[in-house]
């Protein structure tokens, strides 16, 4: 009896599974609404600096009456963040529903099954192709928010290729933020961060270059030895046994498929739509309002190039709809838990605790305690890049001179005190609009992207402090 009990405790201990994520993210918003009870609401006050931006003045905090989150303001905080990102979940609901009317046309799956005749045994090559080039996109700023709307291709490659929707999402968003974490020219982190702490635009930018190649390396090895496992052994699948182990509306590899001429001109004009937005965005300041608008026109065109009617067009239009929308309900949830605590005031009490301490610290050891703040504090509170930057560098630039910290160090450890978790927390409304679009639970995706954000930290906090020790 006593062996069948203990039998009995190891099933139950093996059958455990983290909940749903929009439970997760409803008892972060719980535990943020009881922080604004507890933490005392401050603030600090804002001034013009010499180039006539508004921010912080770093000696003028002070604290204010609590302003802490009603019940009846908690329960109206989801619908607040749906307003709030309701022009980007409109704009990603529309992109993937036109998306899901390029691929019922065949006309990738055909394209990708053609590349993956040709490469045969080399098919693997695609991702440090693919990973690269987003990867740059990335760094550059072209692609941030606007990553969600490349996640379908990301899925017809894995599929094509065998391998499952983590990977999927690993070849286009993981890319993506390990540049933008790790830029050396990012306009909303790197420059705006050194504009407010009086360092010349674009310094140190070669370190950053070098220290963002080996984040973005280490991304792709990191992906390959996951995909690699899964193409040989689907059981490998960190979603093996879930409901989203295939690729429902995804098509599968058909390697007698013959791909016609009306086959490659749906493939150029979908990716050349894609490749005339990322040239928009850096120019001419477009966003996924024009994403949308031009992938409208895309599916049209490609549905009716393919021989769809207007009813079919319509049907793949609206089932692309279906399958997006559960995810975007999602992302109102999550920014509402920023939001909570901006009207709780209790952001500015916490970076006014965690600065007082650095004073008496060493420069290294402060530059990295500095990351860990932004990283695993900071960028859970304000997801904002801007908005960080704006918070906390008129803080750190004149406590870093105080303690012998270059100011150009105190920016770096800001920006990767940013960057770094943007694959991780689930207040990062890009993060949840992506997964919800891929289909993958949000306890999934932790389990696979944690190993490779500690390896992003570990690499970060050596670059930080080979950084102090070359007086960058």
């Amino acid at each position: 009896m006593a062996k069948d009990t203990g039998m009995k405790k190891q099933l139950e201990v093996k059958q455990f599974k983290l909940p749903d994520t929009m439970v997760i993210i409803f008892i972060i918003m719980i535990f943020v609404a009881l922080l604004t009870y507890i933490i005392p609401a401050g603030t600090y006050d804002t001034i013009i600096d010499a180039a006539g931006e508004e921010v912080v003045d770093p000696n003028s905090f002070h604290y204010i009456s609590r302003s802490p989150v009603s019940i009846l303001e908690f329960f109206k905080a989801p619908l607040n963040g749906l307003k709030k990102q309701s022009s980007m979940i409109l704009s990603v609901i529309v992109i993937c529903s036109c998306f899901r009317v390029v691929n019922d046309t065949k006309a990738l799956s055909n394209f990708f099954t053609a590349a993956l005749n040709k490469l045969q045994h080399r098919a693997i090559l695609l991702i440090p192709v693919i990973m690269t080039l987003f990867g740059i996109l990335g760094s550059t700023g072209a692609l941030v928010n606007s990553t969600v709307a490349f996640i379908p291709i990301g899925l017809v490659i894995a599929s094509q290729l065998g391998m499952d929707r983590i990977s999927a999402m690993a070849i286009i968003y993981l890319a993506t933020f390990a540049g933008y974490g790790s830029s050396f020219m990012s306009v909303t982190s790197v420059q705006l961060a050194q504009e407010i702490a009086g360092v010349p635009l674009l310094s140190g930018a070669g370190f950053r270059a070098v220290v963002s190649a080996i984040i973005v390396l280490s991304s792709i090895i990191y992906t390959i030895r996951y995909s690699s496992r899964v193409m040989k052994d689907k059981t490998k699948s960190l979603l093996h046994g879930t409901d989203m182990e295939g690729f429902e509306g995804i098509d599968h590899p058909d390697f007698d498929v013959k791909l016609t001429w009306i086959d490659l001109v749906i493939v150029i004009l979908t990716f050349g739509t894609f490749g005339l937005f990322v040239w928009g965005a850096i120019t001419l300041d477009w966003g996924q309002d024009m994403m949308a608008a031009m992938m409208l026109m895309v599916a049209i065109a490609s549905g009716f190039l393919s021989g769809m009617n207007g009813d079919k067009i319509a049907k793949s239009f609206k089932n692309g709809a279906k399958g997006i929308i559960p995810g975007m309900v999602q992302v109102g949830f999550a920014t509402s838990i920023g939001m909570m605590m901006e009207s709780g005031n209790i952001i500015h009490t916490v970076v006014n605790v965690i600065a007082e301490p650095l004073s008496h610290m060493t420069p290294m050891l402060a530059a990295i305690i500095m990351f860990l703040f932004g990283c695993f504090v900071l960028n859970f509170v304000v997801t904002s890049s801007s908005g960080q930057a704006a918070i906390i560098m008129p803080v750190l630039a004149p406590l870093s001179d105080v303690i012998g910290l270059s100011r150009q160090v105190a920016v770096l450890a800001y920006q990767y005190g940013d960057g770094m978790s943007n694959v991780l927390y689930p207040v990062s409304s890009t993060l949840i609009a992506s997964l919800g679009i891929a289909g993958i639970p949000y306890q999934k995706w932790v389990k696979f992207v944690f190993p490779l954000f500690m390896i992003w930290c570990v690499i970060s906090i050596i670059a930080i402090a080979v950084a102090v020790m070359i007086g960058l």
